[in-house]
């Protein structure tokens, strides 16, 4: 009998569950997945630095590497071995033609933003990103005071800023709805486009407990601020190292919610398609049976 998948609702209060599981996950193995994500990170802006593709090619590999952490969060939780190189699981795998599908839709909306960045300021942003143009070379200190004192005459002198804030925006927002598309089709043997629409779709129904774990985890990154500036004033040779180490542990700790929230609505949703997949075929039996009795 085949089961057909009905993502649902789960309750809000997950929100907590999910965050809580994420902690115990890099608990478990820290070392792995701090490595994991470090690895995933320096791959992904070793890509983006090349000139002329750096920007789409980095797009083609973002799911790969997703799928790589995610597997690595799987592994943990089922206690199986598992060490770092699996992060590059997703490039290398049997899943790797289907995420390469899904990298195609990452670079497409990279390359958009990209495009649309020419009605903002002309193109200039779209050549730094091509590589065929040098970056913005001004003081960041006068870019803030500008900014402080007028952004919307800030976004008229710098148009450039102003593309790059947008493209940052679009691409961050299309990349969050896309969130669980990679595990998707590594673990439930989607297409591209089905992952895609799964992934919103699980993200429309959940938005709530969504929600509550996006508050809690901007509240860690808060957390994670305090203790960096603390230890700036106590200890400012120890500051770069510091920063590091807590930006690092707050990209692992995104990788590993967004395999405990995943992991949640999904094993929710399959136990609810298969009760009512059985009360289906119960119903179904009792109905021949009194047909067949008339």
């Amino acid at each position: 009998m085949i089961i057909p998948l009905s993502i649902t609702r789960v309750p809000m209060a997950n929100g907590f569950t999910w965050y809580k599981n994420a902690w115990q996950l890099i608990q478990a193995q820290p070392l792995i997945l701090l490595i994991a994500t470090g690895w995933a990170i320096m791959t992904l802006m070793m890509m983006a630095s090349l000139p002329f593709i750096g920007a789409i090619a980095s797009s083609f590999l973002t799911p790969m590497l997703a799928f790589g952490l995610a597997d690595i969060c799987q592994k943990i939780r089922t206690q199986t071995p598992v060490n770092p190189l699996q992060v590059f699981s997703g490039v290398f795998g049997k899943q790797r033609n289907r995420l390469f599908s899904l990298g195609v839709f990452y670079a497409t909306v990279a390359l958009g933003c990209l495009l649309l960045s020419q009605f903002i300021d002309g193109g200039r942003f779209m050549q730094m990103g091509l590589g065929v143009a040098e970056p913005i070379n001004t003081d960041p200190e006068l870019l803030a005071q500008d900014f402080a004192s007028n952004p919307i005459a800030f976004f008229s002198k710098h148009p450039t800023i102003l593309a790059l804030a947008v493209f940052q925006i679009v691409t961050l927002t299309i990349t969050a709805l896309f969130t669980y598309a990679p595990m998707f089709i590594g673990w439930q043997n989607t297409n591209a486009s089905q992952a895609i629409t799964l992934s919103l779709i699980s993200i429309g129904r959940n938005i709530l407990p969504i929600l509550l774990a996006i508050l809690l985890t901007v509240l860690t990154l808060f957390g994670f601020i305090a203790v960096t500036t603390v230890i700036a004033m106590a200890l400012p040779a120890m500051t770069y190292f510091i920063s590091l180490f807590l930006v690092l542990l707050n990209f692992t700790f995104l990788y590993a919610i967004s395999y405990t929230s995943y992991y949640n609505i999904l094993s929710t949703s399959l136990n609810k398609s298969i009760q009512a997949s059985v009360i289906a075929a119960i119903d179904a039996n009792s109905k021949t049976g009194d047909e067949k009795n008339i």
